[in-house]
């Protein structure tokens, strides 16, 4: 696999240096100039060995240590598996799940590789990877001794408060499935606000990722419990995203995606994260 990823740079090095010699050597300075500023975002990350990275912070795929500033798990460790046959390092710039979409258009930085929800409406403004994960959302967080919700549906009423992170796809879910309950809109990159609600009674339920309910609950057994997380509400694809125009890199981070899952280098991670996963959907039978 190293072998061909690092083939794959050379050649793609070589047809950039062609490019650049084809037409900078004619003693014209501004030859070079032309070619770094079309470049593609692949080339330009094999030419300058770095790549502006969006992070928001999502364990277990991502974690910053607030100390030294370090960034460890599951898209981390994927991200890196990807990029170091090729020595290119990252450079982390800090975004928020509100404003994510709109800092990517705007060239604040240039890939994010948590797992983002690839809906048909992003997908018309953003470009994204193949999938690396099919991901479980819209279970619900409640107190421990619960016993008003039996179907998702129990939710959807103005008496029930419901808390959803802005911006993620739980809060998209929220406003297509539930629009008559009373929906609590809580902004930042802290997903815990979002089940915290239900621990001070400020909420009925809380609506998150099955990923984020469960580490909740490892951590509050005590508290709270999670309903419908196997199988949950809704399953969807999740990937690296980029800008939608960038289509020679979302090629090459597909094509390793695919050899990462072909040598058993996704399921060693997704063991090691303890991430429950679906990448293979289930049918309707298995559920």
């Amino acid at each position: 696999m190293t072998k061909n990823l690092l083939r794959s740079a050379a050649v793609i090095s070589l047809i950039v240096g062609e490019c650049l010699c084809a037409t900078g050597c004619n003693g014209s300075g501004s030859g070079a100039a032309d070619v770094i500023k079309s470049e593609t975002l692949l080339q330009k990350m094999l030419r300058t060995h770095t790549i502006r990275v969006g992070y928001g912070g999502y364990p277990p795929f991502l974690i910053r240590d607030a100390r030294s500033g370090e960034m460890s798990g599951f898209s981390v460790a994927l991200i890196k598996e990807i990029l170091q046959p090729l020595d290119v390092k990252i450079e982390w710039v800090e975004t928020s799940w509100a404003t994510m979409r709109d800092d990517l258009l705007l060239g604040k930085f240039d890939l994010m590789v948590e797992p983002i929800i690839m809906t048909i409406p992003r997908s018309a403004r953003v470009g994204f990877s193949r999938p690396y994960t099919y991901f479980g959302y819209a279970s619900v967080v409640v107190k421990k001794q619960e016993a008003r919700f039996r179907t998702i549906q129990d939710l959807n009423s103005p008496a029930i408060r419901v808390s959803v992170n802005q911006g993620v796809t739980d809060h998209e879910f929220a406003l297509k499935n539930l629009p008559k309950c009373n929906l609590q809109v809580i902004s930042g990159n802290d997903i815990t606000q979002v089940m915290s609600q239900v621990t001070m009674g400020k909420a009925d339920a809380a609506l998150v990722d099955v990923p984020s309910a469960r580490r909740f609950l490892q951590a509050h057994p005590n508290d709270v419990t999670v309903l419908f997380s196997d199988p949950p509400p809704a399953i969807t694809p999740a990937g690296f995203m980029t800008r939608q125009r960038e289509y020679d890199l979302i090629n090459f981070l597909s094509n390793a995606l695919l050899a990462l899952d072909a040598d058993g280098t996704l399921t060693a991670l997704e063991d090691k994260y303890d991430l429950p996963t679906y990448r293979r959907r289930p049918s309707q039978a298995e559920r």
